[in-house]
Parts: structure tokens; C-alpha cells; sequence
């Protein structure tokens, strides 16, 4: 898997200590040993992250005087050059971040947090899910359709969502002896930029419109797997057609939700442990969730276990816990993602074994 220019940029910064220095006794306190500040949100310990993705992990804690802060991996002090990209430690937040998670990552991560009338820690376990490389996935809804006055900019934008470095072509569809499409059944486009980049999002700006921009464009992603495209239209008026407090109109094309892919991963749990599904959607409008289990009542073969209803939905994450796993919950669990337009699914398999036998 390729590392991000940004991860391999940061592996070659001078770090900080891992630690900062805290405030003294404040005379005026009482002193205290560390106590955690918000105990009910340290409660989820296992945590899985599909490759590539930033993780961040918190342990905010207060006491007099201020404690320090420190993390472990497997039980071994944390050191960023012990890590591929290092990781970022924003201290007033109490909080270490890795970006681009890989395999390696994985492993328990404790904080443990001191000063001279105590010590708490916690530990986070953190399970990391190798993604098979695919063809692009475009953001749904971009580019978007554009109306623009005549001498006016316009922008177009289109997110790419690719595990392999993508090749990314701005075309505009054209005309051809009174044709649109030639011989070959290909439509005719004119290229107006390609570029090869690791960024998500890329823009294409038409400047200073005319009448003869007014047409199809479209974004064309591709890398060594595959290729997406989506299209947009944009549309050219002249100043007495503009709309006094619109001037420059959006239409989003919409689409079913898109799921990213390999998600949710077979999972193999131990009788009386616990076990997340991880689902990650993407949709340009509020989306419904349902996880579902596959049984056989009656004939009838599914179950709701979980519902909700995600307000975001840019590449949002919904998790689905199975606790004190048990026999009856092995087989297969289904997450639906759908609102207006349509419906999306994938599907995990659940094996349960006693603790005689080793998961994987």
C-alpha cells in the first residue's frame, strides 16, 4: 500500500517529547490524584479502522497538579520512529493520532496517565482492516450541475475516493459532424486537464464563461484496477436571466448510497467476548441504516438488530456491537443503507468459537 505524502513528509520532521511538562500544585486546590474526565466515553476498547484511514484515541484526565500523559503499544513505551509516518500528539486534547493506519498498527494502545499521588490507565485495542484495491470511488452528487452568467467563473468539483494512487481527466463532451457519439459508440470530449495526484478532491475552474462553454463535463477517475466517471451540465445565461439572490446554482445529481468495499469484514469472535461490524457509507443526503441477521423464523429469513439515521455523510462510519458473543450468534449480518433515490448492502459472516480455540 502506497503511503501518503503526508505521512512520509511527517516521518521526516524533528518530534516533540512525548510528554509535556504540567502546572505545578495549585496552592489554592486540594491535591488530587488523576481521575478521568468523561469515564463514560472510554468505555468502547475496541476499535477497527479500515486501512489507510486516521485514528485517534483519547484519555483526558484532570488532578493537582495536572498529570502527564504517556502511551504504550503492547505494553512497550510508544516512540514515533517506531511507526511508519510517526503520529501526532495534541496534548490539550489528551490525544494520539495515527494517519494511515496499515495492518502493523495493529495491537493494544494504553495511556497511562501520572502525577506524584497516582496513576490511572486505559487501553485501547485497535483492529485494523486490510481494504482490497478497487477501481475509484467518485463522491455521489459530484461534480454537480452549475448555471453560470456569461463572464463569470465557475468551479466543478469531484472527489475521488482510491486505495491506488488515481489518474484524474477533466473532459467536455463535444460535437462531431452534427454527432455526439462517433463510430465506435464512444462519445466525443474534448480533454481539458489530467493530473495525477493522491489528493481526494480535484476542481476544474471554466473561467471568464462564454455560450460555447454550456454543456456535458465530466470527471473520469482511473487507476491500475479500473475506471469511474460522473457527469455534470452546465448551463450559461446571460445577466437579465440570473437570479438576484441565487446567482450561481447548484443541482446535485443524486444517488443511491455508495458503500466502501470489503465492509463489513468477516469477523471470528470467542464465546463471551465482544465483536464490531464496521460499515462506511457515502451519500449526499441523510441516510437510514439497517443492520439486519439472518434467520430463519417461519420462513422468513431477517431481523433488525439495529436502526438510525446518519446526519453526515461524507464517509461515515456506523458500527454495529455483538456483546457476550454467544453460539446462537453466529451467521450473517447485513448492513442496508438507503434513503430516497435507493438502497445499498453488503454482507459479514460471524464464526464463534469456545476459547479451546484460537480466533483469528
Amino acid at each position: 500500500m502506497l503511503l501518503s505524502h503526508w505521512s512520509l513528509l511527517w516521518s521526516l520532521l524533528v518530534y516533540s517529547p512525548l510528554t509535556q511538562s504540567r502546572p505545578a500544585v495549585d496552592p489554592t486546590d486540594t491535591a488530587m490524584a488523576p481521575q478521568w474526565v468523561t469515564p463514560d466515553k472510554m468505555g468502547k476498547r475496541l476499535h477497527t479502522a479500515p486501512a489507510s484511514t486516521t485514528v485517534k484515541f483519547r484519555c483526558q484526565a484532570t488532578g493537582n497538579p495536572t498529570p502527564t500523559l504517556r502511551w504504550f503499544k503492547n505494553g512497550k513505551e510508544f516512540k514515533r520512529d517506531q511507526r511508519i509516518g510517526g503520529f501526532k500528539l495534541r496534548d490539550h486534547m489528551w490525544t494520539i493520532i495515527m494517519e494511515s493506519v496499515v495492518p502493523s498498527d495493529k495491537g493494544n494502545y494504553t495511556c497511562l496517565v501520572e502525577n506524584r499521588f497516582g496513576s490511572l490507565t486505559h487501553t485501547y485495542q485497535l483492529d485494523v482492516v486490510e481494504r482490497s484495491p478497487h477501481r475509484p470511488i467518485l463522491q455521489a452528487g459530484l461534480p454537480a450541475n452549475r448555471t453560470a452568467v456569461v463572464g463569470s467563473d465557475v468551479e466543478f468539483v469531484c472527489r475521488v475516493y482510491s486505495d491506488v494512487q488515481p489518474h484524474i481527466q477533466w473532459l467536455k463532451h463535444i460535437t462531431v459532424n452534427d454527432s455526439r457519439v462517433g463510430p465506435d459508440g464512444l462519445p466525443y470530449v474534448r480533454v481539458l486537464k489530467t493530473v495525477s495526484q493522491a489528493n481526494t478532491t480535484e476542481r476544474f475552474t471554466v473561467k471568464n464563461v462564454s455560450v460555447e462553454d454550456e454543456g456535458e463535463y465530466t470527471c473520469l477517475a482511473g487507476n491500475s484496477i479500473g475506471i469511474s466517471y460522473q457527469s455534470a451540465w452546465l448551463t450559461v445565461v446571460n445577466g437579465t436571466h440570473t437570479h438576484p439572490n441565487t446567482p450561481d446554482i447548484v443541482e446535485h445529481s443524486s444517488h443511491r448510497p455508495i458503500l466502501q468495499a470489503r465492509l463489513p469484514a468477516n469477523r471470528t469472535a470467542m464465546v463471551g467476548s465482544n465483536v464490531e461490524f464496521v460499515f462506511q457509507v457515502y451519500s449526499d443526503r441523510p441516510t437510514y441504516i439497517l443492520w439486519v441477521k439472518h434467520i430463519t423464523i417461519n420462513g422468513r429469513r431477517e431481523r433488525i438488530l439495529k436502526n438510525s439515521r446518519l446526519s453526515t455523510t461524507d464517509g461515515e462510519m456506523e458500527v454495529f456491537t455483538v456483546k457476550n458473543v454467544s453460539v446462537e450468534d453466529e451467521g450473517q449480518y447485513t448492513c442496508m443503507a438507503g434513503h430516497s433515490i435507493g438502497m445499498s448492502h453488503h454482507s459479514a459472516w460471524l464464526t464463534v468459537v469456545n476459547s479451546a480455540h484460537s480466533t483469528t
